[in-house]
């Protein structure tokens, strides 16, 4: 009898594992997501016709042809303020856009 007893306790403390395990890894999969949120940046330039966004000191970015960089790449000539995920490929930059607004 004892015995059935002891493998109760060892399937709860199982359970309670695996459990938090299971809780921790939410956790660590939210912090993930909102430290790449931090990687956001902010630019300020104008859209040029072949679709970049150049900065005033020259920089300039392509633009991700998702909805959000098709809107913005009609704005040729316009100066725009940027929200979004630069990622860097040599010398060339791209710009995923999260949001922006003619200014």
């Amino acid at each position: 009898m004892k015995r059935s007893g002891s493998m109760k306790k060892y399937l709860g403390v199982l359970v309670a594992v695996f459990c938090l395990i299971t809780v921790s890894m939410f956790f660590a999969t939210t912090t993930v997501t909102s430290v790449c949120a931090a990687d956001e940046t902010e630019i300020t330039g104008a859209m040029n016709v072949t679709g970049q966004l150049v900065t005033e000191d020259g920089s300039s970015y392509f633009i991700a042809q998702d909805d959000m960089g098709k809107k913005l790449a009609a704005l040729v000539g316009k100066k725009v303020h940027v929200k979004g995920a630069v990622k860097s490929e040599g010398d060339a930059k791209t710009l995923t856009v999260s949001s922006f607004e003619e200014i």
